[in-house]
């Protein structure tokens, strides 16, 4: 069997399954026409496909998977859609993740916010390990999550830069790096200008500011 994984080999996809997905696709995306991902033929090969020993542990699987249902969702009337909605989602969170491209820009906030517990677990190994590899990641990861969090959403995005903020302050207190405990900094003061007063996270938001201050 010819397969195809990207960081799993554990469970092999078949290469057809994933590329009868990503061929109806490119049509869909050729024609502008995201009802042909109603077709029979569309649902035969999201079935083929989840059918497939570890699917889901398969990025490009995951990628081929999340796009034909979020073609769906938009093909769907409104009421019928949740379902593929909340597949799309479902499916495109790990990708989100690994720094896959392109997304839906209108998923972008609910991807971001289902990657902001995998984040936070990440930095919670980060801090009790000696590397610096877990702690890049998870600032790589708060930086793209923070990119895709909506600018009016002041509470959320005060979340995403204090844990920021946090993990750039591990980084320096291994590495000595200006640069990170200056952005630590700056970002906590974002965070601080943007949490509404009287929010219940207020209080973490300042203490964590507090902190990178105390660091530089």
């Amino acid at each position: 069997m010819v397969t195809a994984g990207i960081g799993d080999n554990e469970s092999p996809v078949s290469i057809n399954a994933i590329v009868a997905v990503e061929a109806r696709l490119e049509r869909i995306r050729r024609d502008k026409d995201p009802a042909a991902s109603l077709e029979p033929a569309a649902v035969l090969a999201i079935r083929d496909l989840r059918r497939m020993p570890g699917w889901d542990r398969d990025l490009r699987a995951r990628m081929a998977l999340g796009w034909l249902h979020w073609y769906r969702y938009l093909a769907l009337p409104e009421g019928q859609d949740d379902e593929d909605g909340d597949a799309a989602v479902e499916a495109l969170v790990p990708c989100f993740v690994a720094g896959m491209e392109p997304m839906p820009d209108d998923l972008l906030p609910e991807l971001a916010g289902g990657a902001f517990p995998l984040a936070s677990s990440l930095l919670e190994q980060a801090s009790s390990l000696q590397g610096g590899e877990l702690i890049s990641a998870a600032v790589q990861l708060y930086r793209r999550i923070l990119a895709a969090t909506p600018a009016d959403d002041g509470a959320n995005r005060a979340k995403v830069l204090t844990t920021l903020g946090v993990a750039l302050q591990y980084r320096f207190e291994r590495t000595g790096e200006m640069t990170d405990i200056d952005e630590a900094v700056k970002v906590g003061r974002l965070a601080a200008d943007g949490i509404p007063a009287g929010h219940p996270q207020q209080f973490i938001v300042l203490v964590n500011l507090a902190a990178a201050l105390r660091l530089r």
